[in-house]
């Protein structure tokens, strides 16, 4: 998930919020600005996320709540 957002800002939210490719060998202005158009642009993938989040969280919860083994009930039947 980490992985995918870094991923994510470095192709998409980088170039655009500090005008370079390569954030990391270029000074850091101290502000920055996106435009509307920028964030237009960035909704779909926001909404996106949200919605892998959802899937994701909902795909641990039935993990941890699924039914298994009723280990009272086979301890009594012994």
């Amino acid at each position: 998930w980490g992985r995918e957002s870094w991923e994510i800002a470095r192709s998409f939210v980088y170039p655009t919020a500090f005008d370079t490719e390569d954030v990391c060998a270029a000074p850091l202005p101290d502000e920055t600005a996106l435009s509307q158009e920028d964030i237009i642009r960035g909704v779909p993938i926001a909404k996106r996320r949200v919605q892998q989040a959802g899937l994701r969280i909902a795909d641990l919860l039935e993990s941890a709540f699924a039914p298994g083994p009723l280990v009272v009930e086979e301890q009594r039947l012994r």
